[in-house]
C-alpha cells in the first residue's frame, strides 16, 4: 500500500473517545453550551495522524523535518461526509493519553490533501504524518518515504505567502524556503 497510517499507541483513541465524550455532556448541560462548544452530533474520526513539530531552534541549527519532535497525534473528524474538525491528543507524560484540543484550524484542504497525496507516491510506499512549524504558521501534510525516495510534503491551507496553499513540495524544495524565512526572522529590524 502506497500511503500508510502509523498505528496510533495503545490508550490514543480511548482517549479521544472520552474527550469527545465529555465535550458532549457539556453542550448538553451548558445552556451556551451547543454555541460554545461546535461539536457535530455523532462525528467520526479517521485513522489518527501523528504531528511532528519542527520548531525555530531547529531550523535555526540547519536541522530539517527529519529532526522534528513528535508531539500529538490529529484525529480529523468527519460530519456529513465531509472533514469538519481535528481533535488533538497527546501523551501526558506516564504512557497514557489525553485528549487536548478541538480546532478547525488547518482542516481547509485535508481531504483534498490527502487525495492528492495518492496520486504522488508513484507507487512508492510513504507513512502520513502532519508537519507543524509553528513559527511560520505551516502545517503540512508530510508523506515520509519510506523507500529511501525523497520526502514529499502537501501544504495545507491557510499557508503562509512564502508557499503555496496545495502544493506539493519535495524535501529538496521545502527545506531551503523554510530556512530562507528563518533567516529573515532572524534579522534585526532596519
Amino acid at each position: 500500500m502506497p500511503l500508510q497510517f502509523p498505528a496510533a499507541p495503545a490508550g490514543a483513541f480511548e482517549a479521544l473517545k472520552k474527550g469527545l465524550h465529555s465535550l458532549s455532556d457539556a453542550r448538553r448541560t451548558t445552556p451556551s453550551g451547543a454555541e460554545v462548544l461546535a461539536l457535530p452530533t455523532a462525528p467520526q474520526a479517521m485513522k489518527p495522524i501523528p504531528v511532528h513539530l519542527l520548531g525555530l531552534d531547529r531550523l535555526t541549527a540547519g536541522e530539517g523535518p527529519d529532526a522534528a519532535a513528535l508531539t500529538s497525534w490529529r484525529y480529523f473528524l468527519v460530519a456529513d461526509g465531509q472533514v469538519s474538525q481535528a481533535a488533538t491528543v497527546v501523551g501526558d507524560g506516564t504512557s497514557g493519553y489525553r485528549f487536548t484540543a478541538l480546532t478547525t484550524g488547518f482542516i481547509a484542504g485535508v481531504e483534498a490533501a490527502l487525495s492528492r497525496a495518492a496520486t504522488v507516491t508513484g507507487g512508492e510506499a510513504y507513512e502520513l504524518r502532519l508537519l507543524n512549524v509553528p513559527a511560520l504558521n505551516l502545517m503540512a501534510l508530510w508523506l515520509k518515504s519510506l523507500g529511501g525516495g525523497e520526502d514529499r510534503f502537501l501544504v495545507l491551507e491557510p499557508a503562509p505567502s512564502f508557499v503555496d496553499a496545495g502544493r506539493t513540495y519535495s524535501a529538496g524544495e521545502l527545506l531551503p524556503l523554510l530556512r530562507q524565512r528563518t533567516d529573515r526572522l532572524r534579522e534585526p529590524p532596519s
